[in-house]
């Protein structure tokens, strides 16, 4: 039998058995990353507080007050261990199998039988799905293994996104710059056109929201949506830029569409996590960037 072939069922069978399993990482990311921010967030503007008495007396806070204010959740993504965010229970290994126990418990706490949120399971079942695409379209490769964390920190940013309406900077810009490393070896585009591709991506964009801005006094896309294309143009390059803004677009469309007819809300006038979309066209980009823009390019070759 082939090695290579003995390589790529090795790879397949090892992303079967640890996707699920980042996939439930991933959960715990998206839950208790935004809350960490938070925590960091009120610690900052306490710190100026605490130094600025005539700010306590607009604030109308005093020591006390500002000492509860303190008291964070104490959380971050190691501890404490897993729990229920209703009982606050923790959750034992047996419960927390990823993809079976949610079929198991059929979706509901064993403590206090609250609904658990579908998209932990989606979570889960998108994060296999995902990256088996990933390994069976790059096979056992180092193109494989930078393409699936990139696709692990973009589930994780969407989640945080759709639930938030935030991209955080302390995984865009991390992997914006490892993009750049993954590069300097050509292993998806050459690191001159990466460099080029991701400052474009960027400026591109900062220019049309800030003509956005001056037109209608309103801001219309968010900054975090900025640094993601950056980040597609660091890892792919700037001709696959044009692609993700397509397909982004016809996705939120679409969304937009179905959100009103399925729960009768008009999302057209109002802001949606737009960060999901532009991730998701950027992971097709990744798998059949090549495909399509071919594609594309043949339908004006006569």
């Amino acid at each position: 039998m082939d090695i290579s072939l003995d390589y790529y069922s090795i790879s397949i069978i090892i992303v079967l058995i640890i996707s699920p399993l980042i996939g439930s990482f991933l959960n715990v990311v998206i839950y208790r990353l935004p809350i960490m921010l938070e925590d960091m967030w009120r610690a900052e503007c306490l710190e100026f507080i605490k130094e600025d008495k005539e700010l306590q007396k607009a604030l109308d806070v005093n020591k006390s007050e500002i000492k509860e204010i303190e008291k964070d959740k104490n959380i971050n993504l190691a501890f404490p261990s897993s729990f229920c965010p209703s009982c606050d229970n923790k959750i034992k290994f047996y419960d927390n199998i990823p993809i079976l126990s949610y079929l198991i418990l059929q979706g509901e706490c064993r403590s206090c039988k609250t609904k658990i949120p579908f998209m932990y399971f989606l979570i889960e079942i998108l994060t296999l799905l995902f990256s088996l695409i990933v390994v069976i379209k790059f096979g056992a490769s180092f193109k494989t293994i930078a393409a699936l964390f990139l696709t692990w920190c973009l589930i994780a940013a969407s989640g945080i996104d759709y639930k938030h309406y935030l991209l955080p900077d302390n995984i865009i810009i991390p992997v914006l710059w490892l993009g750049l490393l993954v590069n300097l070896n050509d292993t998806f585009i050459n690191i001159q056109l990466a460099v080029i591709s991701a400052c474009v991506g960027y400026l591109f964009f900062w220019l049309i929201a800030r003509a956005y801005i001056l037109l209608t006094k309103k801001e219309g896309i968010g900054y975090g949506d900025f640094k993601l294309y950056a980040l597609f143009g660091a890892w792919i390059g700037l001709y696959m830029l044009p692609q993700i803004i397509i397909i982004s677009s016809i996705l939120a469309i679409i969304f937009a569409f179905a959100a009103k007819i399925i729960s009768k809300r008009n999302l057209l006038n109002n802001p949606i996590p737009y960060g999901p979309f532009i991730a998701f066209a950027g992971y097709i980009a990744v798998i059949f960037g090549e495909e399509i823009n071919n594609w594309y390019i043949n339908l004006f070759i006569i």
